[in-house]
């Protein structure tokens, strides 16, 4: 006779399953040339390689991952842990940035590396430009800018698809048709962004400072004077203002 099992009894005899067969430190050196459950790096050319591979390890076997290189991080990887460490701004603050071994003199980026209520303020400003409604109004020119990178290559007959497109649009879709830049200094911020995001790490803010000078620069001349205006860009300027208000008025509120 068949025996009735528990939902409780199922998850139960599931994890026993896991973490019978959780691979060993030697089992994951062999297979990936390091132990990426107790020395993950993020950096390492071999995480690029076996991405999928050691991902799904992570999430059946060890789902909270340990690195030593630099100061050391956590790394989370099953949806729910992502999701709680996303929304739990208090006990796993943005405010020093996102990116582990952060170099020194490295830009923050807003409103992603900040908490409430500097980032709340952003995000009320910012959000009605960010709206579905509203990006789907940029449908038409980021098809044409795609059509305008593929024509590129197309001769050749073949492509590098980071390189050559998908490293490039999206840089092309907010800076020129969000930001209005001109067409000229696309690939100077675009390859920026990227070195920005993959160069050796000391090199990174070298890189993206390029891009902030050129929104100081460029983008916006005096607190009033913006040369190609946008509302984007308005916005940013209100929400900058706002943010810092919260502060001044949180920081004497604590003061209080």
């Amino acid at each position: 006779m068949a025996k009735n099992v528990s939902t409780a009894e199922k998850v139960t005899a599931i994890d026993e399953f896991v973490r019978g067969n959780r691979p060993t430190r030697e089992q994951l050196i062999e297979k990936f040339g390091r132990d990426f459950f107790n020395d993950f790096d993020f950096d390492d050319p071999g995480f690029n390689t076996h991405l999928d591979d050691i991902l799904d390890n992570m999430v059946d076997h060890c789902p909270v991952a340990r690195s030593n290189v630099g100061n050391g991080y956590w790394l989370v990887s099953r949806n729910s842990d992502v999701r709680r460490v996303g929304q739990d701004w208090k006990s796993f603050s943005s405010a020093k940035g996102y990116m582990p071994n952060r170099p020194d003199g490295l830009p923050y980026l807003m409103p992603e590396e900040s908490d409430p209520p500097i980032h709340t303020a952003w995000r009320q400003v910012l959000n009605p430009h960010m709206s579905p409604k509203k990006v789907a109004n940029y449908d038409t020119i980021i098809r044409q800018d795609a059509n305008v990178l593929i024509d590129r290559f197309i001769e050749r007959g073949e492509c590098e698809f980071i390189s050559d497109f998908g490293a490039i649009l999206p840089g092309w879709a907010f800076f020129k048709n969000v930001l209005c830049v001109p067409v000229d200094d696309l690939d100077v911020l675009v390859d920026s962004v990227e070195r920005g995001t993959f160069a050796p790490v000391d090199e990174r803010p070298g890189h993206m400072q390029v891009i902030f000078d050129y929104l100081d620069n460029t983008m916006i001349v005096g607190e009033y004077n913006l040369p190609r205006r946008t509302p984007i860009l308005a916005g940013a300027t209100a929400a900058a203002t706002v943010a810092a208000a919260s502060l001044v008025a949180g920081v004497s509120h604590s003061f209080a």
